[in-house]
């Protein structure tokens, strides 16, 4: 069992480049595309500054459009660290 899980912890680093790629670019995708819109700036300013109460154990308001961007932007590639133990 250990020499399978070994295999997959190096395979998904193998692809950690690839996945932090894909992250980046679909961040820089979304902001291209909706940047002029109006209250993006508002909306991705207050959602960061909610996110940062989770580590206080409140929560935020997951209802606000810039969610995914901030989701993915700083907390997605956290949680797929994270995961891997359960995923194996």
């Amino acid at each position: 069992m250990k020499e399978i899980k070994d295999r997959l912890i190096d395979w998904i680093r193998q692809r950690q480049t690839v996945v932090e790629k894909v992250i980046c670019s679909s961040i820089e995708a979304y902001v291209n595309e909706k940047a002029g819109k109006k209250n993006f700036l508002f909306d991705q300013y207050r959602c960061q500054q909610e996110s940062f109460r989770l580590a206080g154990e409140l929560d935020l308001c997951y209802d606000r459009p810039t969610i995914g961007l901030t989701y993915a932007s700083w907390y997605l590639g956290r949680r797929i660290n994270t995961s891997l133990d359960l995923i194996i």
